[in-house]
């Protein structure tokens, strides 16, 4: 029963981390744009003291930064590499902000249809299997 129990649990986290990973790489958005204009939104008053430096050695913090999962070149927000590991989790959103909101409210609304299915089947199918019977229901 332990074997069981432990097996479960591994398994779950291992389908929530392929999952998330998953959602994650789907979410898409504009390409970001340097900020102008006082600290960054996503870097708050702290921008600018300790500048953030991606694995290409850009400032991300202050004026004219780009949001975390991009870096500045050229006057424009650049996407990071794969290999960086600020990269945004995402080829399709360079914003990796955005990239874990989207992804995190995605599995959270899986997540709720998943409970939403769990009570369902408690409120209705329970009763249904025990008038019913198992094969029945099954076959319905």
């Amino acid at each position: 029963l332990l074997i069981v129990f432990f097996n479960a649990i591994v398994n779950m986290s291992l389908f929530f981390d392929l999952e998330g990973a998953f959602l994650m790489s789907i979410v898409q958005c504009p390409a970001p744009v340097p900020h102008t204009g006082g600290p960054h939104p996503e870097f708050g008053s702290h921008a600018g003291h300790g500048h953030h430096h991606g694995s290409h050695g850009f400032s991300k913090g202050g004026a004219g930064g780009c949001p975390m999962g991009s870096f500045l070149k050229n006057g424009t927000c650049a996407p990071e590499p794969p290999s960086s590991p600020e990269w945004s989790l995402s080829v399709h959103c360079a914003d990796k902000h955005m990239v874990m909101n989207r992804g995190r409210g995605i599995m959270a609304n899986l997540a709720t249809l998943a409970h939403i299915g769990t009570i369902f089947a408690i409120i209705v199918l329970g009763p249904l299997i025990d008038a019913w019977g198992r094969k029945e229901v099954m076959i319905l």
